[in-house]
Parts: structure tokens; sequence; C-alpha cells
């Protein structure tokens, strides 16, 4: 029995609006953090060697099938779309990486919440609730978590490529 009752009406009203709030608001200040906290290496964001380096959820999911239909909320934040991939250059790989972990971070705090609906949500609506928060949220997790170790490996191409240009120089 949930502490505050509303009527159907209004359980939908207030979902509804609360859960724009929560999306938006964990948007908003996730953008306002210095993209240092959002480190690819970090144990929160590092590639787990059971997920294949992304292949795990291009088999499970198939990804590339339904990625380009997710939104870009760092474009709605004017702060980095993630969406493409749009250039080749180092310093906007870099770029991407962070803002793919900050993108994640925001689908994993954004879920946080739904917990508080069974305060004024019958048990039922309170697991539709969580399922939107799952359904909303965690293909974007996937999204994140399949593409990020293909950038990086990008990445690390990049850089061994780099480092053979700089030695060819020394003897040239």
């Amino acid at each position: 029995m949930p502490l505050i009752y509303l009527s159907t009406f209004w359980l939908i009203v207030v979902n509804a609006a609360a859960w724009a709030a929560i999306q938006i608001g964990v948007g908003y200040f996730a953008a306002k953090i210095s993209g240092g906290y959002f480190n690819p290496e970090s144990a929160i964001f590092k590639e787990w060697h059971w997920e294949q380096g992304g292949k795990i959820y291009e088999k499970l999911f198939r990804v590339s099938r339904w990625k380009s239909w997710l939104p870009s909320g760092g474009k709605f934040f004017g702060i980095f779309s993630i969406n493409r991939f749009r250039s080749s250059a180092r310093d906007y790989a870099q770029k991407w990486l962070v803002e793919s972990c900050r993108a994640e971070f925001v689908h994993w705090v954004a879920m946080l919440p739904a917990l508080l609906f069974f305060l004024w949500n019958p048990f039922n609506a309170w697991m539709i609730n969580i399922g939107y928060a799952i359904c909303a949220n965690v293909p974007c997790i996937i999204s994140q978590r399949h593409n990020r170790p293909r950038v990086m490996r990008f990445l690390r191409r990049y850089s061994r490529q780099a480092a053979v240009v700089a030695e060819t120089r020394k003897f040239l």
C-alpha cells in the first residue's frame, strides 16, 4: 500500500513528470561534472573480460541494428553528441570516450530513483515504473558498453602508429 494515495489519472501525471524531471535533472547535473571524473579505465567503466570487446552485446542484443535510434542527451545539454563517431582525430576519440562514460553514468544513476516510486504507487504500478527505468536506460548502457571498447581499440592502434612514425622520423 503506497504512503500517498493518488487516483489513476494523477498517478500517471505524477509518474510521467517525475521521470521527466529525473532524466533531465540527472543529465543536467552530470553535464556540469568535470570530464576528468569519467575515466574509461576506471573500475566502473572499464571493459570486463566477459564483454569480449563489446562483442557480447552484438551477439545477445544485436546492438548495431538499433543503437542509432537512441537519443543523445549530450547534444540536448550542449556538451557533446556521441550518436555517431564523427572524426578519426585522436582528441575527438578521447573526448568521445569521456562522454561515453558520462552517458553510462547518467543512465545508471537515472534508474536509482525508481526505488522511491513505491511511496505513491501501488505495487503493480511500481513494477511498471521499475520496468520503465530498465527499458529507458539499459539499452543506452548496453550501447555505451558495446561502443567504448571499439573506440579504445582505435586509439591503441592510433598510438602504435604514431609511435612508429615518431621512431621512423628519428632515422630520417
